[in-house]
Order: C-alpha cells, then sequence, then structure tokens
C-alpha cells in the first residue's frame, strides 16, 4: 500500500538517462513548451498508458497528463504529451486523425510559449 502512495503518476514514463541529459542541458524546463503537444477529442475509456504507446511512435515520451475534472475525477477529453526532443513535436502532429481505442485523436503543439511570453510581458506593459 504505501508503494502505491509513493508512486508519481506522472513520472511513470521517464527514463533516468534522458532525465540526466535534459539536467545537464539545463533547458530541461525552459524548452519544454517546445517539446509538447496539445491532445483531445480523447474517448472517455482513455488513459495515459494509451497516449504513450500511440505517441512513442514519433519519439521518446517524458510525461502524459490528461486533463481531470476535479468534480468528477474522469479526464475532460484533453490533455499534453511531453518528449524529450523537440524533434518529435512535428511527427506527433503528423498523429492527427489516428484512433485511440477507436476514435481519432487531434493534435496540435501546446502553445504554451505563448503563455509564457505573455507572462514576461505583462509587467513591461503595466503603467
Amino acid at each position: 500500500a504505501r508503494e502505491a502512495r509513493d508512486h508519481d503518476p506522472s513520472k511513470q514514463f521517464r527514463d533516468p538517462e534522458e532525465e540526466k541529459l535534459l539536467d545537464a542541458a539545463d533547458g530541461g524546463a525552459l524548452d519544454r513548451d517546445y517539446r509538447t503537444i496539445f491532445i483531445w477529442q480523447l474517448a472517455s475509456k482513455v488513459q495515459e498508458r494509451d497516449v504513450f504507446e500511440l505517441f512513442t511512435e514519433a519519439g521518446k515520451v517524458r510525461d502524459v497528463r490528461l486533463i481531470i475534472d476535479r468534480r468528477t475525477g474522469k479526464h475532460k477529453g484533453a490533455g499534453y504529451v511531453e518528449f524529450y526532443h523537440k524533434e518529435s513535436v512535428p511527427k506527433a502532429i503528423l498523429l492527427s486523425g489516428r484512433e485511440i481505442r477507436g476514435f481519432p485523436v487531434a493534435v496540435k503543439p501546446s502553445e504554451a510559449e505563448k503563455n509564457t511570453a505573455a507572462a514576461l510581458a505583462a509587467p513591461a506593459l503595466a503603467p
């Protein structure tokens, strides 16, 4: 029971060797947005493992995060897939329309870098 409590599901796909390379590059957090895609139109029965299995065709997956509804505890049919290498993103976008558990998934870049740029620019725009 203790193992289940200590298990962090967000780290279930992590590769220790790739993690060392990200840490050494010191760009892990900075370029995460460029290594991440947004996915939606996921069927309710889709699980993180299903998403992981499809997107390993594009490259080495670091993390899968499905957006969870706080009220129901179920995912909202959307999420994020982070890769170890940004070169995987264009390949992942080509997987848009592929089926996961019988339903086509939609894929696009995360666009989180736009949010980061807006947050950095906001203080400069303040009077």
